[in-house]
């Protein structure tokens, strides 16, 4: 995994910026200014300037060579590159160090193999290293970035789509209301007692019918544009929140990994030793005070582990902790006389506490990150949801609307116009009936009681009556969904609608002489399953019935299995309800 993550983040375009030279100049100096101060010795002002010459001529040839190869564009990723600008920047650096170091009288001209072999070795492992913490800080804090804003669209969904849904409802009813009143208009005047030219009356009726009822019932039940969902989470401000990187508790046992403690530690420590010991003394130096280090760290882990601590006590402990270990190994490698000098103890101890800082930092970085990538997937999957209810509410209220242009108001125009021509000299008081009926029959455009008081139950019980004797329906639904459907009239009328459209679907496309509905429900969805015993699916089928799915519900499929053609549909619940 490790392995993975820096070869793609030592490749980016972003690598080797301001933030892995800010940090390889600790080593950077540490090394020059202070391991080969105490192999070499020497003057520590001239060690200290000669560090800072190597780190500038580091610096500045990767900088140099990243504008040759114009890194900064790079679309994909090139960590081969990457990596010769390293070698050729740590070959800079070693040579550097010799040519300088022997102008000023500190560096002996036996160390030239070292500083061309050693200077590689040491900026492209540090750099290596360093860049796989930076880009995970850099990872984290960009999908940080993105869940506050996921999570401040959420809130701010959840707060406005009941208004907006409201306001969208009272536009399309308001624009009813519009087109039907000059007609309503006119037929008061053909109806007023003054007039009774029933004749023309009749006509305004059908033509109101004809121009206004029906065409707006269509566009009404039809497929609602996508411009119109959008509406309802368009204008939805997000603010960036200052990002923390680190968390207030962090556990050790779950930061530190041992393999990659122990793998840095060996390459810097084989690197800083193997020129003041040679590479056999080296490797023996690693061999005893490794297993030690290790032993030391692991107790740690397994001592902590389960265990939270606030961030500044993990550090300040794990780091005191580090440089007593490293004192201690480092001491008794001195005892075994295995070192190049007295001071190593000293050493180690700093290694050892740097290491382990460095390995709690990224272990942290990498923990918060996945932690942050799984509650973004869970941001983004509620922002779905959210987008389903939003889609149902919106065809919930298109549909009420079509369902009264069709149904009430359509059946009272004919029955009026109807009975109005049947009549050779009405009344007053017949033609003030007709015209308030149509009065009423406009007033449902304002009623959103879709169910009309009745039970979900009941008009699955109706369905079946319904389709009796042509078709074989059968209804299953669990109480717990009964319970929740009372109390969610909006997924109800979805239900119901779904429901419809399967069986019309099985009759119309399959030829189906039976259909087994299921609903149930589970974790705020209903889950409805519609199995009919007609002609399997050949082909993608496109109409009504699959735009109808994809409005309502949060996922469904539509398969062929031994049963027969089977519909499987999620349809989240709109409201909270009870458990």
């Amino acid at each position: 995994m490790l392995r993975s993550r820096t070869r793609v983040s030592i490749g980016d375009a972003r690598s080797l910026n301001w933030r892995t030279h800010l940090l390889f100049a600790i080593p950077a100096l540490l090394a020059a200014g202070f391991f080969d101060f105490d192999r070499l010795g020497g003057n520590p002002g001239l060690w200290l300037l000669l560090s800072i010459i190597g780190l500038g001529v580091t610096i500045g040839t990767i900088e140099l060579l990243s504008a040759i190869t114009k890194k900064r564009s790079w679309k994909n990723s090139k960590p081969l590159v990457v990596l010769v600008i390293l070698f050729l920047a740590g070959l800079s650096r070693g040579g550097t160090l010799f040519i300088v170091g022997g102008w000023l009288g500190i560096v002996p001209e036996s160390d030239l193999v070292y500083r061309l072999v050693g200077g590689p070795i040491f900026v492209v492992s540090i750099y290596v290293l360093i860049d796989t913490m930076v880009s995970s800080f850099v990872q984290h804090r960009e999908q940080t970035e993105a869940l506050i804003n996921r999570r401040e669209q959420l809130e701010g969904a959840r707060t406005g789509f009941e208004k907006e849904i409201a306001r969208l409802t009272e536009a399309q009813r308001s624009s009813v209301r519009e087109l039907v009143a000059p007609s309503v208009w006119e037929l008061q005047k053909f109806l007023s007692a003054k007039t009774k030219n029933v004749q023309d009356a009749i006509f305004e009726i059908q033509s109101l019918n004809e121009r206004v009822v029906r065409p707006l019932s269509r566009e009404m039940a039809g497929p609602q544009d996508q411009t119109q969902s959008e509406l309802l989470t368009a204008d939805i401000t997000t603010v960036r929140a200052r990002q923390k990187w680190l968390p207030e508790k962090i556990s050790i046992s779950d930061s530190v990994s041992l393999g990659f403690f122990s793998l840095v530690a060996l390459i810097l420590g084989f690197n800083s030793q193997s020129a003041a010991l040679g590479v056999e003394d080296a490797l023996v130096l690693m061999a005893v005070t490794l297993p030690i280090i290790f032993m030391a760290i692991w107790l740690l882990v397994v001592a902590l582990r389960g265990i939270e601590l606030k961030t500044w006590i993990a550090i300040t402990l794990g780091v005191s902790y580090g440089a007593v270990v490293g004192f201690l190994a480092g001491t008794l490698t001195t005892l075994l006389e295995l070192t190049a000098t007295d001071q190593f103890a000293v050493q180690s101890g700093l290694f050892v506490a740097v290491n382990f800082l460095f390995t709690l930092g990224l272990g942290v970085a990498s923990n918060e990150r996945e932690k942050s990538l799984k509650e973004l997937e869970d941001a983004v999957e509620e922002l779905a949801l959210l987008n389903s209810r939003l889609r149902q509410r919106v065809w919930l209220s298109r549909k009420t609307l079509a369902m009264e242009l069709h149904g009430s108001i359509q059946a009272t125009l004919q029955s009026v116009a109807a009975r109005l021509a049947k009549l050779k000299n009405p009344t007053d008081k017949e033609l003030d009936k007709a015209l308030e009926q149509v009065r009423e029959a406009f007033a449902g455009v304002d009623r959103e009681d879709y169910l009309s008081g009745s039970t979900l139950q009941e008009h699955l019980n109706n369905l079946v009556l319904l389709w009796e004797g042509a078709l074989d329906v059968q209804v299953q639904m669990t109480d717990k969904a009964k319970l929740d459907l009372d109390q969610d009239q909006a997924a109800a009328r979805c239900v119901l609608e779904v429901c419809r459209e399967a069986i019309t679907n099985a009759v119309k496309h399959g030829s189906a002489e039976q259909v087994r509905l299921t609903i149930a429900d589970s974790e705020g969805f209903v889950r409805i399953n519609a199995v009919n015993d007609g002609i399997k699916l050949t082909t993608e089928l496109a109409g009504q019935g699959i735009a109808l799915y994809k409005e309502v519900a949060h996922t469904f499929s539509l398969n062929n299995s031994e049963e027969g053609v089977v519909l499987e549909l999620q349809l989240p619940l709109s409201v909270k309800v009870q458990p």
